[in-house]
């Protein structure tokens, strides 16, 4: 799939009370004024928005537009851009349309292109028609067009909305807007004009009253109440409404972030769903499940966009030989990750996703259901919560304490697990515990970084060894020379992070116990119990101070360490 470079059109957009005073004051420059204005034809144009009905292109940060004019029509995908300083920047994709058609799917073009990633097999609908009759002016210095100057007023058919009239200035070409600044002040204190604070397309959706938020509003995502059940709901609304967002860019694949963000999101939803599993409907659960199908796909692409970064990386620090060597490696990752995102796209264009997508939301719109959790599970928030994360660091602190230099790699992606685990805990809680809860969080993070990184040497070892044996007679010489010599500093990296492992041990302890004495102090006091009315009154002896933990690299665990599912 090729996507061609388009253009970055840079423009500055103005509130107008009164066009004609614009135009008089246009016209009214003097023949010896530094820049000259030569006025184009007038023209009516006939814009129609258009999305699905999940408003999978508003997601993705692009509106579409088709423009109908007397003689010509023209598919857009314009991105949202910014707007800093009163200047909009924004990605603009324009594909023309044959004679008669007004379906940007039915042409060949790189809107078409695109969009066909975006929608896969969703209807196209009309968000909103706009009119606009446009008085062009050329903004010229020495016969040089500089920019476009259009006086716009614009109208949405059947809607009572007054019309929106603008002033617009786009750049003709880079750099070129600085040479009309000082014009830009000048007409804007003469006309009265005011910076435009939404785009046409907004204004003409707040006209027939859509708001494209609305598909992602799942219910509250913050809660007063210290009740565990709604707490949970509002972890899981948060993060499913991020993997929806995230799902556009995923399809366009034009930024790999987009795709991990999307994968963090549904690992997040099975460590809330698992972390709160007391308090979660059946139906909630059987989802999970389905979630993990879904990271399966994302995560074969993301392993691979880290593989392709690792390799990339090498290849620009290298030298000529070594370069030309990877050069092999790349291209088999590559066509690796062609097959794994035709494998996602596929998943995402299923049936079956579109249910997981249909049954997730009703359940989280419906809420939590009425009858009480069991009488063993706390009610309170709070209480839920300190009691879930004490589990969680005992069960990483159990695992993490017997890791020695020479334990197995899947026995550090376990612990691996396990941190994540509780760092998700801790993220879902964070708000219930403040500063403490966000410091454990933090060194959470750094450690987490640390087992990600040891894990991912592990996988490329594993892997140029695969390709060696598998794919080995295929390769030039000085690649299998560079494979060998990549995999020992794979091997020399796994070393230092391990030699680094009980310093990070050491800070999370220092962290947790400060985090458990919130847990302490938080506590309500256990009623006193009645004293026998013969007992003689004593004196209360202070219980023995618990001494703090040292830890140390121990030797080989008594048991092999069982690595836990990696279901987060």
């Amino acid at each position: 799939m090729t996507l061609p470079t388009s253009a970055i059109e840079v423009e500055w957009q103005f509130d107008a009370p009164d066009l004609e005073a614009v135009r008089r004051w246009l016209e009214s420059q003097p023949a010896h004024s530094a820049l000259a204005f030569v006025a184009r034809p007038e023209r009516v144009q006939h814009d129609e928005y258009l999305d699905t009905e999940d408003w999978r292109v508003h997601r993705a940060r692009f509106t579409l537009r088709v423009r109908s004019l007397p003689d010509a029509a023209e598919a857009t995908l314009k991105a949202f851009g910014d707007a800093a300083g009163g200047v909009r920047r924004r990605l603009e994709i324009n594909q023309p349309l044959p004679a008669g058609v007004t379906d940007p799917l039915a042409a060949e073009g790189p809107v078409a292109e695109r969009l066909r990633l975006l929608v896969g097999s969703r209807d196209l609908r009309t968000l909103v028609v706009i009119d606009t009759r446009r008085r062009p002016y050329l903004i010229q210095r020495e016969g040089i067009t500089l920019a476009t100057l259009t006086l716009d007023e614009a109208t949405v058919p059947g809607s009572e909305a007054p019309p929106i009239r603008r002033v617009e200035v786009e750049e003709a070409f880079p750099g070129a807007m600085s040479e009309v600044d000082r014009f830009l002040h000048a007409l804007r204190a003469a006309a009265g004009l005011s910076l435009a604070t939404r785009s046409k397309f907004e204004s003409g959706l707040a006209a027939v009253g859509l708001t494209p938020d609305g598909g992602l509003d799942f219910g509250p995502t913050e809660v007063a109440q210290d009740a565990a059940a709604p707490f949970a709901y509002a972890a899981l609304r948060r993060n499913w409404a991020t993997l929806l967002r995230r799902e556009p860019g995923t399809r366009l694949g034009e930024d790999i972030e987009e795709l991990h963000q999307m994968r963090v999101a549904t690992r997040r939803l099975r460590a809330a769903m698992s972390a709160f599993a007391p308090v979660l409907p059946e139906e909630l659960h059987s989802l999970r499940d389905e979630l993990r199908w879904l990271a399966a796909a994302l995560g074969a692409v993301r392993d691979l966009d880290v593989q392709l970064e690792a390799l990339d990386h090498v290849r620009r620090e290298a030298g000529w030989d070594e370069g030309n060597a990877i050069g092999p490696l790349i291209d088999l990752v590559e066509e690796s990750r062609r097959d794994a995102r035709r494998l996602l796209l596929a998943t995402l264009d299923s049936p079956a996703y579109d249910s997981l997508v249909q049954r997730f939301s009703d359940a989280l719109r419906a809420g939590p259901p009425p009858a009480p959790p069991a009488q063993d599970v706390p009610a309170s928030a709070h209480e839920f919560a300190a009691g879930l994360l004490r589990r969680r660091y005992r069960s990483f602190r159990r695992d993490a304490e017997r890791l020695t230099r020479r334990s197995e790699a899947a026995e550090f992606h376990a612990v691996r697990i396990r941190a994540k685990r509780l760092r998700y805990s801790v993220d879902f809680t964070e708000s219930l515990f403040g500063r403490p809860a966000l410091r454990l969080e933090r060194e959470l993070r750094r450690t987490q970084d640390l087992l990600g990184e040891h894990q991912d040497a592990d996988v490329a070892r594993a892997w140029l060894h695969d390709v060696a044996r598998d794919r080995g007679a295929q390769l030039p010489p000085d690649t299998l020379f560079l494979m060998g010599q990549l995999s020992e500093r794979h091997a020399a990296r796994m070393a230092e992070l391990r030699r680094d492992w009980p310093g990070h041990l050491e800070r999370l302890e220092d962290r947790w116990a400060r985090l458990r004495r919130t847990f302490d102090a938080g506590s309500p006091a256990p009623p006193p119990r009645p004293a026998p009315e013969a007992a003689r009154p004593r004196l209360a002896t202070p219980a023995p101070r618990r001494p703090r933990r040292v830890l140390r690299l121990p030797g080989f665990p008594r048991r092999p360490l069982a690595p836990a599912p990696d279901d987060d």
